[in-house]
């Protein structure tokens, strides 16, 4: 691992550690929490209600385990298997750290924005943002090895992609936005250790 890559992951792994800490011990980010449920209270209708249920399926484990299987035959049915070990490990590892971490946090879901559905489980961190920066993100890396002409086409897709199912999240109420950030931080973690993995293949 190189250097910059060292300080990328300890700096990911601070960020996430304060705002575990912080959500635990106070509730110092309730107000900067709070907005989103006034905001999106705000816009919420029907349409975006339907079009948020679809794009947060996206970011869903089972959608994930489900398309992980199918990207997982298809690397070890071609020359590029190599990259296997590195893709399953940024996945289960931003799936098992997900779930891990919201029993240690036990953050109660949002209640002042009445939820489009109810979600089990607890708040912190936002499993699907972090499944949709470690699996999307992975997807846009093995992509960009293999054409690398293409590269800004596959990164603005996974950013986009990740985008979308956090803000569906924070849409549908059912997180809040230090939630998603902490998710795509998780998320990010694991998909710079999947690409230092992915580069020795």
């Amino acid at each position: 691992m190189s250097r910059l890559s060292r300080e990328i992951l300890g700096a990911l792994v601070i960020f996430f550690a304060v705002l575990a800490v912080l959500v635990m011990s106070s509730s110092g980010l309730r107000a900067h929490d709070d907005w989103a449920e006034t905001f999106f209270a705000g816009i919420r209708s029907p349409l975006g209600l339907q079009l948020s249920e679809n794009i947060t399926l996206l970011g869903s484990p089972a959608f994930g385990a489900i398309l992980v299987g199918g990207i997982a035959l298809a690397l070890v049915l071609s020359r590029y298997r190599a990259y296997l070990t590195s893709f399953l490990l940024t996945f289960f590892g931003a799936v098992a750290s997900v779930f891990i971490m919201k029993d240690l946090v036990e953050r109660v879901r949002p209640s002042g924005l009445e939820p489009a559905f109810i979600e089990p489980g607890f708040s912190f961190p936002s499993g699907h943002a972090a499944i949709s920066v470690a699996l999307y993100g992975f997807l846009a890396f093995l992509l960009c090895r293999l054409y690398p002409h293409h590269k800004r086409w596959f990164v603005a897709l996974a950013v986009i992609l990740a985008l979308a199912i956090g803000l569906s999240r924070l849409y549908l109420g059912v997180h809040y936005p230090s939630d998603v950030i902490a998710g795509y931080v998780l998320g990010g973690l694991w998909l710079l250790i999947g690409m230092v993995v992915g580069k020795r293949a």
